[in-house]
């Protein structure tokens, strides 16, 4: 029976995540200038989409530790991406 439970198991325990957590391969960069080589280094439409992103999410930040709330204007604005279509160049 133990090795029945071997088998079941998965063979990354840890998750296939991992690499999402600090020190990982795609994991949080705190020096600035290495995450900006790493968004350099995307195709064009992935860099587009990174900076942008990374310009929201510094904007978030602001106002979270300004303690003001994001205008409403920008949060309709950013609710209604999800609707979008993407594009064949984000797809494997």
């Amino acid at each position: 029976m133990l090795k029945d439970d071997k088998r079941s198991q998965p063979k990354n325990p840890e998750g296939a995540l991992n690499k999402f957590e600090p020190g990982g391969a795609q994991g949080p960069i705190e020096d600035r200038n290495k995450y900006e080589q790493r968004i350099n280094a995307l195709p064009p439409d992935q860099n587009r989409l990174a900076q942008e992103s990374t310009r929201l999410a510094d904007l978030c930040q602001y106002f979270s530790l300004q303690k003001i709330d994001i205008p409403p204007e920008i949060v309709e604005q950013v609710a209604g991406l999800s609707r979008l279509a993407t594009t064949s160049a984000f797809e494997p």
